[in-house]
């Protein structure tokens, strides 16, 4: 009668308290292993002090409400990768101890108000990638201790004001991949630790400006492609810990300038693939961005100071857009470690993608030379060789000088007659005040040969024989740069292949070049000889 007594006491034990179904693996009485079973039903006989239960990649259709009853010590429950389309409202009764529910990658299209009754110790729950079209109100109503959602890849169609009411522990919301269109003002109000939102990859073609009202401690916010077309200027305003934005794959054509106004903390900004054409100047102003992506908008200019004050960024990708000319001057202030300019049909014609050239062969990036090429050809921008750009820096001041002085030496002017010369650094400030000079003098005899002067200068043609020949002629050329200023030197000057490598220069004998020619002016309008 003993034996047999303790025979019972030992079954009922192995059963129920230190037992474990026979398709299954279990470890020290809390660890129940049924997963790839191929099982199309649960297996009863679960310990009671189980606390982590895996009962994923089955063929479980359906649980009527009592497999799990008296598991009140769980902890984890995996029923993932199942068939699983209906369960009864009362099957997690019982888990009053449960912080980690897997029901994704399963057949579920509802959920109703009760099903995570009770569940306040609930963590994280999964429901991403089954068929859900419905979720009742009510449905988390009681997951006060929730911190992580997903619901990614179902066949949602809105988010009404209240589903997530309660939720105010939530840090991250997966709500992407779906079909929601809709999304209801107070949906998100009550979410005051959320962390990351993603409604990426759905219909949404319009939001509230206060729709993400009160976020103040979201930091990831994910809205890529959905099928915006404009955004409210006011939408952002109250995400002041935001870190990455990401507004890529929208049909987007227009930002307000201060649409990212007050986004203090933002470092990463996702914009390609949106047809917005132009950036306003002061459209990143006041944000602390570090990496931004702006490639594939189309964008066929771009302001010199759209970057301006953006002293941590590092990191801009410009390629597959419709630029021709691009400012170096764009890329000063910050540090930059990687730059994407391919795809771009920059002009290297012109004469202005000389300086982005210079800025490219002194910039350290990841990549190098950024990948800049000229339109239509594989050719890089730090390889052309701009030929017919000669560097203005290079015109010889001596050589001026020297034709000034002896024009000077074989001219008897009146004392009365002298012109005073004063230094002149700006050459375009010359020509018009020649030009000036012109209009008074254009019926006299010699005005086409001030003309002629006058042309040659403006065209950047003029030679000093051109004002006076010499027994000594040299050979000087006006060069050109991206700020046009006149020097001039004694040594004859060469074209060279490529003068990009000279930046430097003088502007001294811009001045004497002035006065011998309004000294010519005059002596010829006055009749002096």
């Amino acid at each position: 009668m003993h034996q047999t007594f303790l025979l019972v006491m030992y079954i009922f034990l192995k059963s129920t308290v230190f037992g474990c179904p026979s398709v299954c693996l279990c470890a020290y009485g809390t660890s129940i292993n049924c997963m790839d079973r191929n099982l199309t039903t649960v297996p009863s006989g679960f310990p009671h002090t189980s606390t982590y239960l895996y009962l994923n990649n089955n063929q479980l259709t359906s649980l009527n409400g009592t497999e799990f009853q008296g598991l009140k010590s769980l902890h984890y429950l995996k029923l993932n990768k199942n068939q699983l389309a209906m369960l009864d409202e009362n099957i997690f009764r019982d888990l009053t101890a449960l912080q980690y529910l897997y029901l994704d990658n399963n057949q579920l299209t509802s959920i109703n108000g009760t099903l995570f009754q009770g569940l306040t110790a609930l963590n994280t729950l999964l429901l991403n990638d089954n068929k859900l079209a419905m979720i009742d109100e009510n449905a988390f109503k009681d997951l006060t201790g929730l911190k992580n959602l997903s619901l990614t890849n179902n066949q949602l169609t809105s988010i009404s004001g209240t589903v997530f009411q309660e939720l105010k522990t939530l840090y991250n919301l997966y709500l992407h991949d779906n079909r929601i269109t809709e999304v209801n003002i107070h949906a998100f109000q009550d979410l005051a630790a959320i962390n990351n939102l993603n409604l990426a990859s759905n219909g949404i073609t319009v939001l509230d400006a206060d729709v993400f009202q009160g976020l103040t401690t979201l930091e990831t916010l994910e809205l890529q492609a959905n099928r915006m077309t404009m955004l409210d200027a006011n939408i952002f305003r109250d995400l002041t810990a935001l870190k990455t934005l990401r507004l890529d794959d929208n049909r987007i054509t227009m930002l307000n300038a201060t649409v990212f106004q007050g986004l203090v903390a933002l470092t990463v900004l996702s914009l390609f693939n949106n047809p917005l054409t132009t950036l306003d100047a002061d459209l990143f102003n006041g944000t602390n961005l570090e990496t931004i992506y702006l490639h594939r908008i189309n964008l066929t200019t771009l302001s010199a100071n759209v970057f301006r004050g953006l002293v941590d960024l590092k990191h801009v990708y410009l390629q597959e857009n419709e630029l021709t000319y691009l400012d170096a001057k764009v890329f000063i202030g910050f540090s930059l470690r990687f730059l994407a300019l391919y795809d771009n049909p920059l002009n290297c014609s012109s004469c202005d993608l000389l300086q982005l050239k210079l800025f490219l062969q002194n910039l350290t990036l990841i990549y190098g030379n950024a990948n800049a090429t000229c339109d239509g050809t594989n050719n890089l921008v730090v390889d052309f060789n701009f030929t017919d750009c000669i560097d203005m820096t290079t015109v010889a001041a001596k050589a001026s000088t020297q034709q000034a002085s002896t024009i000077k030496s074989s001219i008897s002017i009146p004392r009365s007659s002298v012109i005073t010369t004063e230094p002149i650094s700006d050459a375009v400030t010359t020509v018009k005040t020649t030009n000036a000079f012109l209009a008074t003098v254009t019926n006299t005899p010699d005005a086409p040969i001030i003309q002629t002067t006058i042309d040659a200068i403006t065209t950047k043609k003029l030679t000093t024989d051109a004002i006076a020949p010499t027994p000594n002629s040299v050979e000087t050329t006006i060069s050109t740069t991206q700020d046009y200023q006149l020097t001039s030197t004694t040594t004859p000057v060469t074209q060279k292949a490529d003068n990009s490598a000279v930046m430097a220069g003088t502007v001294p004998g811009v001045s004497v070049v002035v006065s011998v020619i309004a000294s010519f002016v005059i002596l010829k309008v006055c009749g002096f000889k």
